[in-house]
């Protein structure tokens, strides 16, 4: 399998590379095969169907410096003339709908020309290799292939789970795309794949719908058995914040409210006390989770962070999300994510406001009935 597929590779000089990514994990796999691709110092471009592509899916095409057309780039077919000699005097063109030619017209401004003198050349879209990866179909890449079909034609080799293409390496059964590239390419056949692999598998952590996905857990424990050094991956993932946002996590912790008998807690910090933590807007760091989500006795927990005046970012997660989709919740309020992490954002509402708002949503949705009910937490609290 690797033996194909290193052989494909290295004869190819232009590959493009096709998927119709929908998941965390599509999206990984696709960056890492251009990761990989960019270290064997490959030409390639990657073309997407991205119809299924959300907010936080293109985010991680940025965040990984990862670059994607949703279209092909059509051929451009070359007629070149030498005419240092000659000189040229006019072009003109006349197109014969009946016959379906095109005829140019070239009149030299001195001597003539011969047919020694033209070119005939094939510019753009001269891929040798396409790749399609996670496809069922080549329809799954809709208008993609219907308006390249003679692109298509070329030599392919295909990654997923049903037969496709001239060459094709079969994902193992419920095996992800990501960790089905990272078995396939091998961590012998690039240094930087390891690296690269724990860094996407490790991004999967707040947003695919899983949360935890075994597989890219077991690709990560697989690493670090063989010797690969994933600390600092993980020290950037969940050991992020500086001092000023350790010091608004313990604000935040101060204000921590809960109803036992909803099964909700949640906190808010105020826009004075972010200020005063010398935090900047775009500074504020609310990755890893809710640092007050820590307890099995709540189902539902929300952070809210007044960025400016009343205007507020807010974290819902959500630790049974069979009873209370995050997601859901936060499309409410035009945010989203998925059922157990989502975010979004309030302006011109007052905490206050907001709170109220907030309480009367997960009324309407879940039956709940939390306003004045609410307690300050205490660690004497039985």
């Amino acid at each position: 399998m690797k033996k194909s597929l290193n052989t494909e590779l290295q004869k190819s000089s232009k590959i493009l590379v096709c998927a119709s990514p929908s998941t965390v994990d599509d999206v990984s796999g696709v960056i890492l095969v251009a990761k990989i691709l960019k270290a064997l110092k490959k030409d390639a471009d990657i073309i997407l169907e991205d119809s299924s592509l959300d907010k936080h899916l293109k985010e991680l095409f940025k965040t990984h410096g990862v670059k994607y057309s949703s279209e092909i780039k059509p051929s451009s077919y070359v007629v070149a003339i030498d005419y240092g000699k000659a000189g040229i005097d006019r072009i003109a063109y006349d197109s014969d709908e009946n016959t379906g030619k095109l005829k140019f017209f070239i009149t030299p401004s001195s001597g003539k020309f011969d047919f020694d003198n033209i070119e005939y050349s094939v510019q753009g879209n001269n891929y040798d290799l396409i790749v399609l990866l996670g496809l069922r179909s080549l329809k799954d890449l809709k208008s993609l292939y219907d308006k390249n079909l003679e692109t298509f034609k070329k030599r392919t080799l295909a990654i997923g789970h049903k037969q496709l293409g001239d060459v094709f390496i079969m994902l193992e059964k419920n095996e992800n795309l990501l960790a089905g590239t990272y078995r396939i390419f091998g961590a012998d056949s690039i240094k930087a794949v390891n690296q690269i692999y724990s860094n996407l598998a490790l991004s999967q952590i707040d947003l695919k719908e899983g949360v935890w996905d075994e597989a890219a857990l077991n690709g990560l424990l697989s690493l670090a058995l063989s010797g690969v050094d994933i600390q600092d991956v993980i020290n950037q993932r969940f050991f992020s914040k500086d001092y000023a946002n350790f010091d608004l996590q313990i604000k935040l912790m101060h204000k921590v409210k809960v109803d036992k008998k909803s099964r909700v807690s949640w906190a808010a910090v105020s826009n004075q006390e972010i200020q005063f933590s010398r935090i900047k807007e775009g500074n504020v760091d609310t990755s890893g989770r809710i640092t007050f989500n820590i307890s099995k006795d709540f189902d539902l927990c929300f952070a809210a962070y007044e960025v400016g005046k009343d205007v507020m970012k807010v974290i819902v997660e959500s630790n049974n999300p069979a009873k209370f989709d995050a997601g859901e919740i936060a499309k409410v309020f035009n945010g989203d994510g998925n059922k157990h992490r989502a975010e979004f954002r309030i302006e011109d509402m007052p905490f206050k406001d907001f709170e109220e708002r907030f309480f009367l949503v997960l009324q309407d949705m879940y039956g709940l009935e939390i306003t004045g009910k609410s307690t300050n937490f205490k660690s004497s609290d039985a």
